[in-house]
């Protein structure tokens, strides 16, 4: 081949590798989209039960008109909703975005715009009263922001309903229910009339409680607005355990399974049934008993709980100090000392578990793909990781491969330890890079190499 032959050959070659470039640049941009996932604090927002409005089409309604309350018991944190949104592209968490919060009424109306930026986590949050705003239905967040000139949005809805006392009865005065209760810590902060628990003054109240019937009072928490009349736990003249409250999340416990003595420490063969009234009666009712409060469940500091299932991921505690009887407060969605919520994932705990876990009552895992499992799965990391990818479609490694199974503290490969795997801090000196890998992997067949990878550690 002549001179100029041989030229033209490495033209062409060097086109080639061009068109190869830009496309891969192409792919890469479009692979660099930007995401923005948001999640809130609560599944239910409960307030005083006073006439209003009601998306009716969902099945929510008004307190009964004789039982308008016209009250303000509940307010502060018991009637604010908060919410997270995290930006993130390929290379992480994105500062200095400006997200955008938008509170949507039922009707679709917008009640309120909150405009914040995320901070060196990438993370954006905002805070929300809806004292009396008296619009009974499903209420929406959206979060928005633009990311290098790319728009990224995401919402979430909760329920805003008022508490079901006043399907029983209208509001009793100052020295009734429920500011009577309102004394001592709860272990929430979100539960004002906390003692009325130890405290619950009549037979078909203790009733009602022990028969498991939550969501008399605590409308929704069991994603069933509708539900929670009283005595539907009565079948046939007998009490049916299996209509009992339930948390209609990964979980899909009773409620008496989380919170230990939610049902007073007694047992529903003491409940009798009132034919006249439609309402269980706790036979053993004693005014005078101080009955025991229920307890909050922390994920990892409650026996039982998830200590038992996957080891490999670090233990995160979500109240201050769970024991039974013990004064303590739930931490998981928000520390009332902090005014944040518990936070993991990354080495130094700047993700709210709400981010992947959701609010309370609600609960799941990013991606749900059967029972809990002992080790991680790689689509929990690639629900938010969606840009990294798995560096082939035809041979994916799995995350796994190269990072830590443990999601509450993640890690990666280091690369100077003599056993392996050894994990270290991401962004370490010690911590393996892509560049680690393509200093060898560079050339020829990579699928033999991928191959290696595709299991779990």
């Amino acid at each position: 081949m002549n001179e100029c032959g041989k030229n033209r050959v490495i033209k062409i070659a060097l086109l080639l590798f061009l068109a190869i470039a830009i496309v891969t640049a192409t792919s890469g941009s479009a692979l660099a989209q930007p995401v923005l996932k948001l999640n809130l604090s609560r599944l239910v927002v409960l307030d005083d039960p006073n006439s209003g409005q009601a998306d009716t089409a969902n099945g929510f309604s008004n307190p009964p008109s004789n039982q308008n309350w016209g009250s303000d018991y509940w307010n502060g944190e018991s009637t604010t909703i908060r919410g997270y949104a995290i930006v993130m592209d390929k290379d992480g968490g994105i500062s200095g975005v400006t997200v955008t919060f938008t509170i949507r009424d039922p009707g679709g109306n917008q009640i309120d715009q909150i405009p914040t930026t995320t901070d060196a986590s990438g993370l954006a949050s905002f805070s929300y009263n809806l004292n009396n705003q008296k619009y009974y239905g499903y209420w929406t967040v959206e979060a928005s922001a633009t990311v290098n000139g790319q728009q990224v949005s995401d919402s979430r809805i909760f329920m805003y309903n008022w508490w079901g006392c006043a399907k029983c009865h209208g509001d009793t005065g100052e020295s009734g229910y429920p500011s009577s209760y309102s004394i001592g810590t709860p272990k929430s902060p979100y539960s004002e009339g906390y003692k009325f628990h130890q405290t619950p003054r009549r037979s078909d109240h203790a009733g009602a409680i022990v028969a498991g019937e939550c969501t008399a009072c605590h409308n929704g928490y069991d994603k069933l607005h509708v539900k929670g009349e009283y005595g539907y736990t009565y079948n046939n003249g007998n009490y049916d355990s299996t209509k009992a409250a339930k948390s209609d999340d990964i979980h899909n416990a009773d409620c008496v399974s989380c919170h230990v003595n939610a049902d007073l420490g007694e047992s529903t063969s003491n409940l009798n049934w009132n034919s006249q009234d439609n309402l269980w009666d706790l036979g053993t009712f004693d005014r005078n008993t101080n009955y025991p409060a229920p307890e909050i469940a922390g994920c990892y500091d409650t026996l039982g709980c998830h200590a038992q299932k996957n080891t490999k991921l670090t233990a995160i505690d979500t109240t201050t100090g769970y024991s039974v009887g013990g004064n303590y407060r739930t931490i998981y969605s928000l520390d009332i000392n902090t005014g944040e919520p518990s936070k993991a994932h990354t080495p130094s705990q700047t993700i709210p578990c709400l981010t992947c876990h959701g609010p309370a009552h609600d609960l799941s895992k990013p991606v749900v793909s059967g029972t809990s499992n002992s080790f991680t799965e790689d689509t929990q990391c690639t629900t938010c990781h969606v840009n990294q990818g798995k560096h082939s479609t035809s041979n994916p490694v799995y995350c796994t491969a190269c990072h830590s199974q443990d999601a509450h503290s993640i890690g990666i490969l280091n690369k100077t330890a003599t056993t392996q795997p050894t994990y270290t801090t991401l962004g370490s000196a010690n911590a393996v890079t892509k560049n680690d890998c393509t200093a060898c992997h560079s050339s020829g067949s990579i699928s033999g190499f991928f191959n290696t990878l595709t299991s779990y550690d």
